[in-house]
């Protein structure tokens, strides 16, 4: 049996609850609920201890919703950091000016680094669309590979 409690209004002191205790107890703290695992009777011992109040199937549902977006949208802020750190790893500043100005005017080494780039943006919003709270992440852009031509090979096409 799991319950959950609310125990944002409850006055914990440091070092009331010790680790030994939670484990004895079955129960672990997420913020403002406390999961408790085991008997009820064990957890409403527990929960009249603190003062802590029993959560509604409804409070719990909307805690656990809460708590998976979060979840979902830091997976998705790691996983366009790992795509944007990828990409800037190979060019960026000064260098993606010049990369514009040559896909501007067809060069195709500079097509060539641009498809590149998108292809690593699209496999981005094609794992982005598979992010869940129990998903596994997957940072490794590196199956792309590198970008295809250098800045200096870039700058060569353009004549500079």
């Amino acid at each position: 049996m799991t319950l959950h409690f609310d125990i944002s209004a409850c006055h914990i002191e440091y070092g009331f609850i010790t680790h030994a205790d939670a484990t004895a107890l079955g129960f672990e703290l997420r913020g403002a609920v406390a999961i408790v695992t085991g008997d009820a009777q064990t957890a409403a011992d527990w929960a009249a201890r603190i003062n802590a109040v029993p959560m509604t199937a409804g409070q719990v549902a909307a805690w656990q919703a809460a708590q998976d977006a979060a979840t979902v949208a830091a997976k998705i802020e790691r996983l366009w950091a790992a795509a944007d750190g990828y990409t800037s790893s190979h060019i960026s500043g000064v260098a993606i000016g010049l990369l514009t100005i040559g896909v501007i005017q067809a060069k195709p080494k500079a097509l060539a680094v641009s498809a590149w780039s998108s292809a690593v943006w699209d496999d981005y919003y094609a794992r982005k669309a598979l992010v869940t709270a129990s998903s596994v992440d997957n940072l490794d852009f590196s199956s792309h590979g590198p970008m295809p031509y250098s800045v200096p090979e870039l700058r060569a096409e353009m004549g500079m």
